[in-house]
């Protein structure tokens, strides 16, 4: 699935998430480079911005303040976050998607991006992380 997609974005130059129906609801994360990188650097990637994650406030908040599904829940007045105060930004949904306690499965596609030269990286995780309600228990601090 992960190396049908990164195909399929090396062929038509997009560089977009896909819909979660055509990943039976994985979670993914995207990257290129300019050159050739092996997995374990691109994942470093996503690791570093470890360094941006509250870990005073987990949650899910996005730059602008939305949260994914959130209008839903907020119209039916349910309470389960500070919703201003969340801790969780996007700049930081690769690190926790890669550490995901509950996630068993991984699967990851490379492919070379036309004449331009650039690689495109899709990485697939199942079950998908960043879910409202479960940060807590599933992006766990370091340890000692």
């Amino acid at each position: 699935m992960a190396q049908k997609y990164a195909a399929h974005l090396a062929m038509t130059g997009e560089f977009k998430h896909s819909d979660s129906q055509s990943r039976n609801g994985a979670g993914e994360n995207l990257a290129a480079n300019s050159s050739e990188i092996d997995g374990e650097r691109v994942t470093g990637f996503w690791y570093d911005e470890i360094k941006d994650y509250n870990w005073d406030e987990p949650g899910f908040k996005t730059d602008t303040g939305e949260i994914w599904g959130s209008g839903q829940i907020k119209q039916l007045g349910l309470t389960i976050y500070n919703w201003d105060e969340l801790g969780f930004k996007t700049d930081t949904g690769h690190f926790t998607q890669v550490v995901w306690k509950d996630c068993t499965h991984l699967g990851i596609g490379r492919s070379e991006r036309g004449s331009n030269g650039m690689y495109v990286y899709v990485a697939n995780y199942s079950p998908p992380g960043n879910m409202l309600g479960a940060f807590e228990e599933n992006v766990l601090p370091l340890q000692g």
